[in-house]
């Protein structure tokens, strides 16, 4: 008899050993009524070539305001409502109370777009950017815009949801959510895309920030040995994000 596990997974993504201090990014402990940036990883500090990753939360009433200069982004709304305001007047965005709440709204601007977002109620917002020069549109992905289908077979199936896929009209970012049923793996076959030797692999850089559903410690049941200490330095849930180098 096994624990059910359930999580959810927001993948970004760009055309030796390792240790935990050097390669696991902790994120800030907030308590849940407190707002602030829960994780900050500029791509310079993560000696990435690519892709920068900050996650905050607005409590409501909060204002975020930010700038892309050279870089085009996505702005997932993980949970909660706000109003942004690209240029193009206010506009709702949000509705799902968490990542097991539906689809997301997500907000794709290019380079040389300035935003704001006003928080309604409590709202964590997930934000990715990679360098850019080219002129594009901004664009509001709302639930109805994703597409959702099921990928694998057995213990391998999960459920892939398309935000930004590789047709959308941005310069290099592609972002998809993945729902993995517990005990099921979320990436199958093994399979890597470093190379660049298209159509058979493509050079992509990749974030996936994970949500678990139910017990932290469920992975017990399933655990790699070799890997038990990460489970053992858990307190409820992880907060951190693991680095890995090609």
């Amino acid at each position: 008899m096994s624990k059910r596990l359930d999580t959810a997974s927001t993948s970004f993504s760009t055309d030796g050993d390792l240790t935990e201090d050097q390669f696991l990014v902790h994120s800030s402990n907030l308590p849940a009524q407190e707002s602030g940036e829960l994780l900050h990883l500029p791509r310079q500090k993560a000696n990435w070539a690519w892709m920068s990753f900050f996650v905050r939360r607005l409590q409501p009433g909060d204002v975020f305001q930010t700038r892309l200069e050279e870089e085009e982004g996505a702005f997932v709304i993980l949970g909660g409502t706000c109003v942004a305001n690209w240029g193009d007047g206010p506009k709702p965005v949000g509705k799902r109370k968490d990542v097991f709440d539906g689809f997301p709204y997500t907000l794709y601007l290019p380079a040389q777009c300035h935003v704001s977002f006003t928080a309604e109620t409590t709202c964590e917002i997930a934000e990715c950017r990679v360098p850019s020069k080219t002129h594009l549109e901004p664009r509001l992905i709302t639930p109805e815009d994703v597409v959702s289908s099921l990928r694998g077979g057995g213990n391998a199936s999960r459920q892939i949801v398309d935000v930004l896929t590789p047709s959308f009209p941005a310069d290099k970012l592609v972002v998809i959510e993945v729902y993995t049923p517990g005990g099921n793996w979320s990436s199958y076959p093994p399979h890597k895309h470093d190379t660049h030797n298209p159509p058979t692999e493509e050079d992509l850089d990749e974030i996936y920030y994970n949500f678990l559903a139910g017990s932290s410690r469920a992975v017990a049941f399933t655990e790699d040995p070799q890997h038990s200490w990460i489970r053992s330095t858990w307190n409820g849930t992880d907060p951190r994000l693991p680095l890995v180098s090609k």
